[in-house]
């Protein structure tokens, strides 16, 4: 399976402080075992896809080898390296399509690592916090087709009242070009520039938009 996401894993830990008040080998084990859960619960299915790199010189390592898989995520260690970063570099490098990998560290030199490779990247900070999609949404949306996190209703219902108001006047325009209001409406422009004149079709186009007129094709 190609990793799709590699993420920096003590720089998550530290930068959204997941190890509590100190920074223990107790504290650090269960930081990491929580991130791993995250892991999981986010990516669900595709977790098998999501690779984590730790510092061995921080990880305490209890019989761990360089790499294993826990949680369903693919973790290494950097054993035999000084730091975790040179790992990450030698992985992005190492990827068969750099373009579809996402990597996870607000470190700018790991960061400029990906660049160098035309691969994405996000600060841990942004990552974790960020409203990541959940498991669920995440095989509802291979069903679907549908964009994760988009909302079935595009407007809310004020946005949509102004809209709708637009369109009664559209439709009560008369020849001049002018369009009428009731008394006692009040009105905001439009998103656009109201000088420029209405194309022939707005109207219809704008009520199919709302769901109040049927396609031409019905």
């Amino acid at each position: 399976m190609i990793c799709t996401t590699l993420i920096d894993g003590y720089n998550v830990i530290f930068g959204c402080g997941l190890y509590g008040k100190h920074a223990t080998a107790e504290s650090l084990a269960q930081a990491r075992h929580r991130l791993l859960l995250e892991i999981g619960q986010r990516y669900g299915k595709r977790t098998n896809q999501v690779t984590v790199v730790f510092d061995a010189q921080r990880a305490a390592l209890t019989g761990q080898t360089e790499r294993q898989t826990e949680l369903g995520v693919d973790v290494y260690y950097s054993v035999g390296y000084s730091n975790a970063d040179l790992l990450i570099d030698e992985l992005i490098g190492a990827h068969p399509d750099p373009q579809r990998l996402t990597v996870v560290s607000s470190d700018h030199w790991v960061q400029n690592a990906a660049r160098r490779r035309r691969a994405k990247f996000v600060d841990a900070e942004a990552w974790y916090y960020d409203d990541q999609p959940t498991a669920d949404q995440v095989e509802d949306n291979e069903v679907t087709g549908k964009p994760t996190g988009q909302s079935d209703d595009l407007l809310d219902d004020a946005e949509k009242k102004s809209w709708e108001l637009w369109a009664q006047q559209l439709a009560d325009k008369p020849d001049d070009g002018q369009a009428t209001a009731k008394e006692g409406d009040q009105l905001d422009a439009p998103p656009w520039d109201n000088r420029s004149p209405f194309p022939q079709d707005y109207l219809d186009e704008l009520q199919r938009y709302l769901g109040k007129r049927p396609p031409d094709d019905a």
